[in-house]
């Protein structure tokens, strides 16, 4: 990595680090009362490793559709995204530019699992090599797991079974 790139990155860290999400929690505390504290705070830390993951690992400043969040940090990321001006400003001063969601039509079909499973392994792998340690393993797990919880979650808040 050259020196410009090392002092990319410590910019960008220090702009993530400093990210006010205090809102976000305050609304992910509430639409997800069962999660406890620590498991927020974890939650919310591990959003910032994987922002930074995504800034990291861009080409040329854009990001690259290869970063798979896991369960807890895409909830903290679909949060940040409503609340826009803040998301939206985030984006700007992290990437240059804003860092869009791709969420799966059918989250659910083989492929897509199987797809999702590589590339999740390469996040984890890049998380090792980036932060020289393995992610908390409460809460940086496998997000394709999380798919059947969800529509579970989905289906319970419906009624349905």
């Amino acid at each position: 990595m050259d020196q410009d790139s090392v002092i990319e990155n410590e910019r960008a860290w220090g702009e993530i680090a400093e990210l006010d999400l205090s809102d976000i929690e305050s609304r992910v505390r509430w639409e997800k009362p069962e999660w406890p504290d620590k498991l927020l705070k974890s939650s919310v830390e591990g959003y910032r490793r994987w922002l930074f993951l995504c800034k990291v690992y861009s080409e040329n400043g854009a990001y690259q559709d290869d970063m798979v969040p896991d369960y807890f940090t895409d909830v903290i990321w679909d949060m940040h995204i409503l609340f826009t001006h803040s998301y939206h400003d985030a984006c700007d001063k992290i990437f240059g530019s804003y860092l869009h969601h791709s969420p799966e039509k059918d989250p659910l079909n083989a492929a897509y699992i199987q797809a999702t499973e590589s590339t999740y392994e390469l996040t984890r792998k890049r998380y090792v090599v980036t932060f020289g340690e393995e992610a908390d393993p409460e809460v940086f797990y496998a997000p394709y797991v999380h798919l059947a919880e969800g529509v579970k979650e989905v289906n319970a808040r419906r009624k349905i079974s």
